[in-house]
């Protein structure tokens, strides 16, 4: 690869983690104030725990494309690479 298409690819990928840390910032602190409305409106029934699964299932998914699934997919490119490459030469 070209340094230009590695820096391109390295800049995604530091963006990608950017977006998913303001997510994951953004989820704590709306859950937070989730719980205190909660809390300062007498308790009762614990409705801020369907936000936090239901949004909480979006940043595992989030997470997982992000840390898991990315080396799995580069190994992926990196051999179908390969394989194109064994083709043209």
């Amino acid at each position: 690869m070209e340094d230009e298409e590695l820096y391109i690819r390295a800049r995604k990928k530091a963006e990608a983690k950017v977006d998913f840390y303001s997510d994951l910032g953004l989820y704590l602190i709306v859950n937070a104030l989730l719980v205190v409305l909660w809390w300062n409106g007498g308790g009762g029934f614990p409705w801020f725990l369907f936000v936090m699964f239901f949004w909480g299932l979006g940043v595992i998914s989030h997470w997982l494309a992000l840390f898991r699934q990315s080396k799995w997919f580069d190994k992926m490119t990196e051999a179908e690479y390969q394989k194109m490459v064994k083709r043209v030469y």
